[in-house]
């Protein structure tokens, strides 16, 4: 377990550009042989720092700062480098008819709460946000995953006045499976709060950090 950490550890340090001078940083060597240089250069603070979520960078060892939660599917998918598996029915992705029916009104305060990171958005910054109609036909919503991609700070999705998801903008589409609507439903709302500048909120680096918010597209995908 130690050795697949540190493993991944090794990938962010060549992704960073570093040059191959050392043993971990030789390509020849086996996956074990470089973790195992690499843990013994380290010292026991930055070892012990590389195991918090988010993890300073090691300039001497040309390491990059970065936040290592993730998931088993993207691996280490929130540094700007992942493994991300493209879904074969993504290319069959129907566009959807969208219309903005209201631009987002007065901006959010943002307020950090004790955990010295930023709160979530109250309701009532919620009836500030820009509001978006989707259509649907009920044979889209029987069978199919909305696929939206957009750009802010998050999202809520809402189908007969009612709140059914919702998404924090990270730089991937918001996903929505439509079989879970109520049935007859052929019209969703989507409310986007628009992103601040310099709003301390954490990003990963493939996410847009325009200020405002925007629909890039809109589509749907059949799981059959």
């Amino acid at each position: 377990m130690r050795r697949l950490f540190f493993t991944a550890i090794l990938t962010l340090a060549i992704a960073a550009g570093m040059a191959q001078t050392l043993p971990y940083q030789n390509l020849q060597l086996s996956a074990a042989q470089r973790a195992d240089d690499l843990l013994g250069r380290l010292t026991l603070e930055e070892k012990v720092s590389l195991m918090m979520d988010t993890s300073p960078a090691i300039p001497r060892l040309g390491i990059p700062q970065f936040q290592w939660w993730n998931e088993a599917l993207h691996g280490v998918g929130r540094n700007g480098f992942a493994t991300v598996f493209r879904l074969k029915s993504e290319k069959l992705a129907t566009a959807l008819p969208f219309t903005k029916v209201r631009d987002a009104g007065s901006l959010r305060t943002i307020k950090k709460g004790k955990a010295k990171v930023a709160e979530a958005p109250s309701e009532q910054d919620w009836n500030h946000a820009a509001v978006y109609r989707i259509q649907l036909s009920v044979t889209e919503a029987d069978s199919s995953l909305l696929r939206i991609h957009y750009r802010g700070d998050c999202a809520r999705l809402y189908a007969n006045g009612k709140l059914v998801a919702d998404n924090f903008y990270y730089g991937r589409p918001f996903l929505y499976g439509l079989w879970r609507l109520p049935k007859d439903c052929t019209e969703l709302e989507l409310r986007i709060l628009p992103l601040q500048p310099d709003a301390p909120i954490y990003q990963p680096r493939e996410a847009d950090r325009t200020a405002g918010e925007a629909i890039t597209k809109i589509g749907i995908i059949n799981r059959n």
